[in-house]
Protein backbone atom coordinates (compact mmCIF):
# COMPACT_ATOMS: atom_id res chain seq x y z
CA UNK A 1 0.00 0.00 0.00
CA UNK A 2 1.35 3.58 -0.97
CA UNK A 3 2.32 5.53 1.54
CA UNK A 4 0.28 9.36 2.09
CA UNK A 5 2.54 12.24 0.08
CA UNK A 6 4.10 14.86 2.89
CA UNK A 7 4.53 18.28 2.15
CA UNK A 8 7.70 20.06 3.82
CA UNK A 9 7.32 23.97 4.26
CA UNK A 10 10.81 25.44 4.86
CA UNK A 11 14.06 24.07 3.76
CA UNK A 12 16.91 25.13 6.52
CA UNK A 13 18.53 23.60 8.77
CA UNK A 14 15.54 22.21 10.85
CA UNK A 15 13.72 21.12 8.06
CA UNK A 16 16.74 18.72 7.36
CA UNK A 17 16.62 17.74 11.16
CA UNK A 18 12.72 17.18 10.37
CA UNK A 19 13.60 15.03 7.13
CA UNK A 20 15.30 12.66 8.98
CA UNK A 21 12.80 12.36 11.41
CA UNK A 22 9.85 12.32 8.76
CA UNK A 23 12.04 9.61 6.76
CA UNK A 24 12.83 7.46 10.23
CA UNK A 25 8.91 6.85 11.32
CA UNK A 26 8.05 5.82 7.85
CA UNK A 27 4.64 6.80 7.41
CA UNK A 28 4.75 9.34 4.82
CA UNK A 29 6.11 9.54 1.35
CA UNK A 30 7.66 13.35 1.27
CA UNK A 31 6.56 15.29 -2.13
CA UNK A 32 8.40 17.94 -2.05
CA UNK A 33 9.37 21.27 -0.16
CA UNK A 34 8.00 24.58 -0.37
CA UNK A 35 10.72 27.40 0.71
CA UNK A 36 10.27 30.44 -2.09
CA UNK A 37 13.55 32.32 -0.42
CA UNK A 38 15.79 29.22 -1.15
CA UNK A 39 14.82 28.41 -4.80
CA UNK A 40 15.18 32.60 -5.66
CA UNK A 41 18.82 31.52 -4.42
CA UNK A 42 19.38 29.34 -7.03
CA UNK A 43 18.82 26.12 -4.40
CA UNK A 44 16.86 23.54 -6.70
CA UNK A 45 17.47 20.02 -3.71
CA UNK A 46 17.56 19.70 -0.05
CA UNK A 47 18.75 16.30 0.63
CA UNK A 48 17.09 15.30 -2.65
CA UNK A 49 13.86 16.46 -2.57
CA UNK A 50 12.58 19.13 -4.63
CA UNK A 51 12.23 22.67 -4.03
CA UNK A 52 8.55 23.36 -5.73
CA UNK A 53 8.06 26.96 -4.96
CA UNK A 54 7.17 29.48 -2.64
CA UNK A 55 4.25 29.86 0.20
CA UNK A 56 2.30 31.05 -2.67
CA UNK A 57 1.65 27.52 -4.26
CA UNK A 58 0.07 26.06 -1.33
CA UNK A 59 -3.68 26.08 -3.14
CA UNK A 60 -2.11 24.89 -6.14
CA UNK A 61 -0.33 21.86 -4.76
CA UNK A 62 -3.01 20.94 -2.66
CA UNK A 63 -4.59 19.17 -5.68
CA UNK A 64 -1.96 16.74 -5.44
CA UNK A 65 -1.00 16.68 -1.50
CA UNK A 66 -3.15 16.67 1.20
CA UNK A 67 -1.03 16.76 4.31
CA UNK A 68 1.86 19.36 5.37
CA UNK A 69 3.89 19.89 7.67
CA UNK A 70 5.96 23.27 9.40
CA UNK A 71 9.42 22.76 9.43
CA UNK A 72 10.47 26.34 10.50
CA UNK A 73 12.51 26.60 12.84
CA UNK A 74 11.97 29.02 15.89
CA UNK A 75 13.33 31.21 18.54
CA UNK A 76 12.30 34.54 18.89
CA UNK A 77 9.02 34.43 17.85
CA UNK A 78 6.64 31.95 16.65
CA UNK A 79 4.82 34.38 14.30
CA UNK A 80 6.12 33.00 11.10
CA UNK A 81 5.10 29.17 12.36
CA UNK A 82 1.29 30.87 13.61
CA UNK A 83 0.76 32.04 10.62
CA UNK A 84 1.17 29.48 8.22
CA UNK A 85 -0.41 26.93 10.17
CA UNK A 86 -3.64 28.82 9.30
CA UNK A 87 -2.96 29.42 6.01
CA UNK A 88 -1.99 25.49 5.53
CA UNK A 89 -5.50 24.90 8.05
CA UNK A 90 -7.75 27.52 5.86
CA UNK A 91 -6.35 26.19 2.49
CA UNK A 92 -7.80 22.43 4.35
CA UNK A 93 -4.23 20.49 4.20
CA UNK A 94 -3.89 17.85 7.48
CA UNK A 95 -1.02 18.21 9.54
CA UNK A 96 0.09 15.73 10.91
CA UNK A 97 2.32 15.15 14.02
CA UNK A 98 5.52 13.29 13.77
CA UNK A 99 7.17 11.13 16.18
CA UNK A 100 10.90 10.01 15.83
CA UNK A 101 10.61 6.07 16.57
CA UNK A 102 14.04 6.65 18.95
CA UNK A 103 11.90 9.14 21.10
CA UNK A 104 9.41 7.94 24.03
CA UNK A 105 5.90 8.94 24.32
CA UNK A 106 3.98 7.78 26.69
CA UNK A 107 0.93 5.90 26.38
CA UNK A 108 -1.25 8.26 28.44
CA UNK A 109 0.84 11.99 27.02
CA UNK A 110 -1.48 13.68 24.30
CA UNK A 111 0.51 14.75 21.22
CA UNK A 112 -1.48 17.73 19.21
CA UNK A 113 -1.35 18.07 15.24
CA UNK A 114 1.72 19.72 13.47
CA UNK A 115 3.89 18.81 16.14
CA UNK A 116 7.23 17.07 16.05
CA UNK A 117 8.80 14.91 18.83
CA UNK A 118 12.64 14.32 17.75
CA UNK A 119 15.49 11.60 18.27
CA UNK A 120 15.67 10.41 21.75
CA UNK A 121 13.40 13.24 23.00
CA UNK A 122 11.19 11.68 26.26
CA UNK A 123 7.92 12.48 26.87
CA UNK A 124 6.01 11.18 29.97
CA UNK A 125 2.68 10.50 31.28
CA UNK A 126 0.18 12.18 30.97
CA UNK A 127 1.68 15.33 29.27
CA UNK A 128 0.48 17.56 26.77
CA UNK A 129 2.26 18.83 23.73
CA UNK A 130 0.05 21.23 21.95
CA UNK A 131 -0.25 22.25 18.16
CA UNK A 132 2.66 22.59 16.04
CA UNK A 133 4.98 22.47 18.68
CA UNK A 134 8.81 21.64 18.56
CA UNK A 135 10.29 18.73 20.88
CA UNK A 136 13.59 18.78 19.88
CA UNK A 137 16.33 16.46 20.14
CA UNK A 138 17.02 14.66 23.63
CA UNK A 139 14.17 17.03 25.45
CA UNK A 140 12.67 15.70 28.24
CA UNK A 141 8.91 16.50 29.35
CA UNK A 142 8.01 14.74 32.53
CA UNK A 143 4.94 14.12 33.59
CA UNK A 144 1.46 15.79 33.83
CA UNK A 145 3.37 18.89 32.26
CA UNK A 146 1.58 21.14 29.34
CA UNK A 147 3.33 22.77 26.71
CA UNK A 148 0.87 25.11 24.67
CA UNK A 149 0.23 25.44 21.10
CA UNK A 150 3.80 26.78 18.97
CA UNK A 151 6.29 26.00 21.44
CA UNK A 152 10.17 24.93 20.78
CA UNK A 153 11.12 23.26 23.67
CA UNK A 154 15.22 23.03 22.47
CA UNK A 155 17.56 20.35 22.59
CA UNK A 156 18.61 18.63 26.12
CA UNK A 157 15.90 20.99 28.17
CA UNK A 158 14.70 19.37 31.27
CA UNK A 159 10.95 20.14 31.96
CA UNK A 160 10.36 18.16 35.42
CA UNK A 161 7.02 17.29 36.49
CA UNK A 162 3.53 19.82 36.60
CA UNK A 163 5.00 22.70 34.64
CA UNK A 164 3.28 25.11 32.06
CA UNK A 165 5.01 26.63 29.05
CA UNK A 166 2.60 29.42 27.78
CA UNK A 167 2.54 29.32 23.75
CA UNK A 168 4.60 30.48 21.50
CA UNK A 169 7.25 30.12 23.57
CA UNK A 170 11.19 29.29 23.32
CA UNK A 171 13.21 27.63 25.59
CA UNK A 172 17.29 27.16 24.83
CA UNK A 173 19.09 24.10 24.99
CA UNK A 174 19.87 22.65 27.96
CA UNK A 175 17.24 24.50 30.20
CA UNK A 176 16.49 23.19 33.14
CA UNK A 177 12.84 23.97 34.99
CA UNK A 178 11.76 23.09 38.36
CA UNK A 179 8.78 21.23 39.38
CA UNK A 180 5.47 23.23 39.10
CA UNK A 181 7.12 26.00 36.66
CA UNK A 182 4.85 27.90 35.02
CA UNK A 183 6.33 29.92 32.38
CA UNK A 184 4.08 32.87 30.56
CA UNK A 185 3.38 32.71 27.12
CA UNK A 186 5.86 34.27 24.16
CA UNK A 187 8.80 33.75 26.49
CA UNK A 188 12.23 33.26 25.00
CA UNK A 189 14.57 31.87 27.87
CA UNK A 190 18.13 30.66 27.52
CA UNK A 191 19.93 28.18 30.13
CA UNK A 192 23.37 29.11 27.79
CA UNK A 193 24.47 32.55 27.72
CA UNK A 194 26.22 32.02 24.42
CA UNK A 195 22.93 31.33 22.44
CA UNK A 196 21.96 34.86 23.15
CA UNK A 197 24.89 36.05 21.68
CA UNK A 198 24.89 33.89 18.92
CA UNK A 199 24.54 36.76 16.08
CA UNK A 200 26.68 39.24 17.91
CA UNK A 201 29.76 36.45 18.22
CA UNK A 202 29.24 35.71 14.68
CA UNK A 203 29.65 39.42 14.04
CA UNK A 204 32.63 40.69 16.07
CA UNK A 205 34.48 37.64 16.44
CA UNK A 206 38.27 37.87 16.09
CA UNK A 207 38.94 35.40 13.50
CA UNK A 208 42.94 34.94 14.04
CA UNK A 209 43.26 32.77 10.40
CA UNK A 210 43.16 36.69 8.75
CA UNK A 211 46.58 37.49 10.30
CA UNK A 212 48.21 34.14 9.78
CA UNK A 213 50.91 34.79 7.27
CA UNK A 214 49.15 37.45 6.25
CA UNK A 215 51.91 39.42 5.08
CA UNK A 216 51.29 43.25 4.82
CA UNK A 217 48.35 43.29 7.00
CA UNK A 218 48.41 46.18 8.76
CA UNK A 219 47.82 47.19 12.55
CA UNK A 220 44.62 49.35 11.62
CA UNK A 221 43.14 46.19 10.45
CA UNK A 222 43.92 44.55 13.58
CA UNK A 223 42.69 46.97 16.07
CA UNK A 224 39.33 47.19 13.99
CA UNK A 225 38.88 44.07 14.67
CA UNK A 226 39.73 44.39 18.52
CA UNK A 227 37.27 47.22 18.62
CA UNK A 228 34.87 44.47 17.10
CA UNK A 229 35.06 42.39 19.47
CA UNK A 230 34.49 45.09 22.28
CA UNK A 231 31.12 45.75 21.11
CA UNK A 232 30.54 42.08 21.91
CA UNK A 233 31.84 42.77 25.56
CA UNK A 234 30.03 45.83 25.42
CA UNK A 235 26.82 43.90 25.24
CA UNK A 236 27.85 41.30 27.97
CA UNK A 237 28.91 44.40 30.31
CA UNK A 238 25.58 46.17 29.82
CA UNK A 239 23.86 43.02 30.32
CA UNK A 240 25.54 40.84 32.59
CA UNK A 241 23.21 40.44 35.09
CA UNK A 242 20.88 38.99 32.29
CA UNK A 243 23.53 36.25 31.95
CA UNK A 244 25.02 35.61 35.12
CA UNK A 245 22.36 36.61 37.65
CA UNK A 246 23.09 37.73 41.15
CA UNK A 247 21.24 36.01 43.65
CA UNK A 248 22.01 38.18 46.56
CA UNK A 249 19.94 40.83 45.26
CA UNK A 250 17.04 41.01 47.08
CA UNK A 251 14.40 41.92 44.34
CA UNK A 252 12.79 38.61 43.22
CA UNK A 253 15.17 37.70 39.89
CA UNK A 254 14.38 35.36 36.70
CA UNK A 255 17.02 32.69 37.52
CA UNK A 256 18.06 30.96 40.61
CA UNK A 257 21.46 28.88 40.76
CA UNK A 258 22.10 27.23 43.89
CA UNK A 259 25.41 26.13 41.97
CA UNK A 260 27.00 26.89 38.81
CA UNK A 261 26.81 23.75 37.24
CA UNK A 262 23.26 22.88 37.22
CA UNK A 263 21.18 26.45 37.11
CA UNK A 264 17.32 25.93 37.76
CA UNK A 265 15.06 27.95 36.47
CA UNK A 266 12.18 29.02 39.58
CA UNK A 267 9.62 30.97 38.70
CA UNK A 268 8.85 34.19 41.49
CA UNK A 269 5.63 35.26 42.89
CA UNK A 270 6.78 38.11 40.57
CA UNK A 271 8.65 37.80 37.04
CA UNK A 272 11.05 40.58 37.28
CA UNK A 273 14.23 41.24 35.75
CA UNK A 274 17.98 41.45 37.47
CA UNK A 275 19.48 45.04 37.31
CA UNK A 276 20.44 45.18 33.33
CA UNK A 277 24.41 46.81 33.93
CA UNK A 278 27.30 46.35 36.22
CA UNK A 279 28.71 48.77 38.14
CA UNK A 280 30.56 51.90 35.89
CA UNK A 281 33.67 50.70 37.96
CA UNK A 282 33.36 47.27 36.67
CA UNK A 283 32.60 47.68 33.29
CA UNK A 284 35.26 49.67 32.38
CA UNK A 285 37.80 47.02 34.05
CA UNK A 286 36.05 44.40 31.91
CA UNK A 287 36.21 46.41 29.02
CA UNK A 288 39.89 47.17 29.59
CA UNK A 289 40.70 43.07 30.14
CA UNK A 290 38.77 42.27 26.66
CA UNK A 291 40.50 45.09 25.40
CA UNK A 292 44.23 43.89 26.18
CA UNK A 293 43.31 40.16 25.38
CA UNK A 294 42.53 40.98 22.15
CA UNK A 295 45.01 42.82 21.36
CA UNK A 296 47.56 40.69 22.17
CA UNK A 297 45.96 38.11 20.16
CA UNK A 298 45.65 39.87 16.98
CA UNK A 299 49.60 40.31 17.55
CA UNK A 300 50.13 36.68 18.68
CA UNK A 301 48.84 35.88 14.93
CA UNK A 302 50.35 38.97 12.88
CA UNK A 303 53.86 37.82 12.76
CA UNK A 304 54.19 40.56 10.16
CA UNK A 305 52.43 43.09 11.43
CA UNK A 306 54.94 45.61 11.63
Amino acid sequence: MPKPKLLIIGGGGHARACIDVIEQEGRYEIYGILDGALLDSGVRKVLGYDILGGDEDLKRIFQDVQSAFIALGQIQSAAKRVNLYKTLRKTGYNLPSIISPLAYVARSATIQEGSIVMHHALINANATIGRACIINSKALIEHDCVVEDFCHISTASVINGNCTIGQESFLGSNMLLAHNTCIPSHSVLYHNTLEDLNAIASMYAVHSNNYRGGGGVKLSNALIDCIRALFALSYITKNFAKFYPITHQKIPILHKIPNTQNPVFDTPSTLCRPPDKLSTKYQWLFLLCGFCACFFMALAYTPKLF
